[in-house]
């Protein structure tokens, strides 16, 4: 062997060897600084569920919005409350979900995030400081504003949280959101509460829960009187309102998994937009069955919601981007909603 072939391969291996502890020390460093990434249970029985959309009984794509983020659905009504990062907050209504449109919108200017209606009749929205403004929503904050119902002005109600994310009352007009730090190697969020009055008035938030992760998705169970919280990157939780407990639901099962919104059908069951590794996720509790699907021609995804429609439960989800990957992350190109009866989805589940 010659000297320069030599003196080449241990400059190969001494790379090799500064790779491998680099990478060993990364792992190291994350194991201590961010252990979420590495907890995920264990007893989760999976599947993953491809369809296309075409092939999906009774699922639409409402059109003509883009980067939609969260969403409203009022249960005796078909109206629908759609915000989106470029600032709007978009009012759907038809005979039926196949006619569905929009049929006013708000041009806030902030980026739109959360949804609720209050015990007062009012929409509340968490909105950003400006429309597609990721970095100053983390440093400054949002708010929650109230918006008239004709969708005409908005009003501020808090003062702005660091990355305010979900919002979600309950019956007794206990209102929560979420906000953090927005750092996923690092996250620190934490869950405030204030109280709306049926004449719109309200107190100043408290805070209810700390140190709950990378707080995002809120969602109430009217049913059950639950409350329940998604951290991204880990768990979702539950807790009661008015009490300081939390409970585990769910538990990742895989190590690069995230759970956005988060919304419960009549059976108590979970359904989750999951960033990225797939469309939606849906978990059964009692069974802790787990199912993903992966339905072609839908993009990211990012808030779910279910209501009754004739009997029927009916599934909405915005599209926050058209493709799911890391370089379409940013692009915000998302066109709508889609909209699927649940049964269609539970029908193509196995063990369903």
């Amino acid at each position: 062997m010659k000297k320069g072939t030599r003196i080449g391969l241990r400059i190969v291996g001494l790379l090799a060897g500064i790779a491998l502890l680099v990478g060993l020390g990364g792992v190291v460093y994350l194991r201590i600084n961010s252990p979420h990434f590495f907890r995920i249970a264990r007893d989760i029985e999976t599947a993953m569920v491809r369809v296309a959309l075409e092939e999906l009984e009774g699922a639409i794509l409402i059109e003509g919005m883009h980067a939609c983020e969260n969403l409203y659905l009022e249960q005796e009504t078909m109206r629908v409350y759609v915000a989106d990062l470029g600032g709007h907050i978009h009012l759907l209504d038809g005979e039926s979900r196949e006619q569905l449109e929009i049929v006013k919108s708000l041009d806030t200017g902030r980026t739109g995030l959360g949804l609720e209606k209050g015990p007062d009749g009012s929409l509340y929205a968490v909105l950003g400081i400006d429309r597609y403004d990721t970095p100053s929503w983390i440093e400054q904050g949002g708010a929650v504003y109230r918006v008239h119902s004709d969708l005409d002005q908005f009003v501020r109600v808090t003062d702005n949280y660091p990355a305010m994310n979900g919002l979600a009352c309950d019956n007794a007009g206990r209102c929560y959101f979420a906000s953090s730090n927005f750092d996923f190697f690092g996250p620190e969020g934490n869950v405030y509460m204030f109280q709306i009055g049926p004449d719109g008035s309200t107190s100043k938030p408290e805070l209810v829960f700390q140190d709950v992760g990378l707080a995002n998705g809120l969602h109430y169970d009217a049913r059950n009187n639950r409350m329940y919280l998604s951290d991204t990157l880990e768990t979702v939780t539950a807790f009661t309102p008015g009490e300081e407990s939390l409970e585990l639901v769910y538990r990742k099962s895989t190590y690069m998994e995230g759970m956005d919104d988060i919304c419960t059908d009549r059976q108590g069951n979970l359904w989750m937009t999951s960033p990225l590794e797939s469309t939606l996720k849906y978990y059964n509790p009692r069974t802790k069955q787990l199912v993903r699907y992966d339905i072609e021609g839908i993009g990211q995804t990012t808030a779910c919601g279910i209501r009754e429609e004739a009997g029927e439960e009916v599934l909405y989800v915005t599209e926050l981007n058209e493709k799911r990957s890391f370089r379409s992350m940013m692009v915000y190109d998302g066109r709508g909603l889609l909209v699927v009866p649940v049964n269609s989805l539970l029908g193509i589940a196995p063990d369903s």
